[in-house]
């Protein structure tokens, strides 16, 4: 699993999140919590994937706001 920064999607706030698993790859946002575009993964596996990244909203969050702290380091 992987995440970006705080970002704009859909004209709101999110982090992307990214789960890949050797080709097959599903990603969603935060906070709405829901897999948006996916190859290789079963309905089943999808749900849970999402049930984990909003299990995990919080921690990703934080995580992620540190993400673009580090980015305006470098700007």
């Amino acid at each position: 699993m992987t995440f970006s920064g705080v970002l704009k999607h859909n004209g709101r706030n999110a982090v992307c999140v990214r789960f890949e698993r050797g080709r097959d790859y599903a990603e969603g946002y935060l906070p709405e919590g829901t897999i948006e575009r996916d190859s290789g993964f079963t309905e089943e596996e999808k749900a849970q994937l999402a049930a984990y990244m909003k299990e995990r909203q919080d921690e990703i969050l934080t995580e992620a706001r540190k993400l673009n702290n580090i980015k305006r380091w470098f700007a």
